[in-house]
């Protein structure tokens, strides 16, 4: 699925209008950045379910809206990808403990 297409879905789901740059996606994971909230990404796990809500938020820097000159830099993809490692992690746990 394409990322406008993604954005519409997602929107619906939060009841609010999301731009396609204010979303990246890695890892299993949906990663929406605010323009009010500039140094944290909060982290959706996918797929949606119907009524989206955030399981947690990481700082910027350790997601996929770093600058792509940076991305590129192994540093910055081993920082996304531990960040994706302890989400995933929490994000079993916490399945674990509802189910």
């Amino acid at each position: 699925m394409n990322m406008k297409k993604m954005a519409i879905q997602f929107g619906e789901r939060i009841g609010a209008h999301v731009p396609a740059n204010q979303l990246k996606r890695k890892g299993g994971w949906l990663f929406h950045k605010l323009p009010e909230y500039p140094d944290e990404v909060d982290c959706y796990a996918l797929p949606l379910s119907y009524i989206a809500e955030p399981f947690d938020c990481i700082p910027v820097e350790d997601s996929p809206f770093i600058i792509k000159r940076a991305y590129t830099s192994r540093s910055n993809l081993e920082r996304v990808e531990k960040a994706i490692a302890k989400l995933t992690k929490s994000h079993d746990e916490y399945i674990k403990e509802i189910s």
